[in-house]
């Protein structure tokens, strides 16, 4: 199973260790923070495209770059 739009999964911060809340891939469109609906279109959610459970992704955000582990994925 990869991430691709429509799918639910969740990641940790690999810093911290923390296990992030559940996020869902959506079209630029229905993008919504407050419900971690993310788009495809955001750096979040193009590091997280295409994506297996197991992988690390690095993601440039204004703190500097934050890295992750994709822990799960459904569809």
């Amino acid at each position: 199973e990869t991430f691709a739009i429509g799918s639910v999964g969740t990641v940790t911060e690999l810093a911290s260790g923390k296990q992030l809340p559940v996020y869902r891939i959506v079209g630029p469109q229905e993008a919504e923070v407050r419900s971690r609906a993310v788009s495809e279109d955001s750096p979040f959610g193009k590091a997280l495209m295409g994506t297996k459970a197991g992988d690390e992704i690095t993601v440039e955000a204004p703190r500097g770059v934050i890295r992750y582990r994709v822990d799960s994925i459904e569809r």
